[in-house]
């Protein structure tokens, strides 16, 4: 089994969220972004933007940035087993998960309600395809290692059951000409 490393998931992490963030000011239908990463309070809730839309809307957007080419998105449930932590697509209270997959050039952009109301509605079917992982992770400061749990929900399945109106997908750098 894999262990993530802390680190290097910090640094791919904070290049996809940059990479996003330059997507989001140059949408047309986004007026304002503000970057609230570094809030406690919105840290807590798993909100790392707080986007103005032209309509004059607000919405919070949690950013994830994969760097795999398995074909699957990870959703989170458990962010650290051995202390019972929710995980952060369960808990996060973002309006979207902008979900950013660094090497294939791929943002999905997932209205957050509906697509945790997908996964808990097809959750028995994912257990019984094995699309339950449970993932090690090194922490930041010392050798401990802690386990994550989830779906790892091939993009085939969330492709052929999902609305338009709750996901979109978009290639940054054909679509929007950001640089990585």
């Amino acid at each position: 089994m894999q262990i993530h490393n802390f680190k290097d998931s910090k640094k791919l992490g904070d290049k996809g969220e940059a990479i996003v963030y330059q997507f989001m000011l140059n949408h047309p239908k986004i007026e304002s972004v503000m970057d609230v990463r570094d809030d406690r309070n919105y840290q807590k809730i798993d909100v790392d933007y707080q986007v103005r839309m032209a309509n004059g809307t607000e919405l919070g957007v949690e950013v994830k940035t994969d760097s795999y080419k398995s074909g699957n998105i990870f959703y989170e449930t458990v962010s650290a087993e051995e202390v019972a932590s929710r995980g952060c697509l369960d808990k996060t209270q973002a309006d979207y998960l902008f979900y950013y997959f660094i090497n294939l050039d791929r943002l999905y952009i997932l209205n957050m309600s509906a697509y945790r109301n997908f996964v808990q509605y097809y959750q028995s079917y994912f257990d019984t395809q094995g699309f339950r992982k449970e993932l090690k992770n090194y922490r930041a400061n010392n050798a401990d290692t802690y386990t994550s749990i989830g779906y790892a929900i091939p993009l085939s399945f969330l492709h052929s059951h999902a609305n338009n109106n709750w996901m979109n997908i978009y290639r940054l750098q054909q679509d929007y000409s950001v640089a990585s």
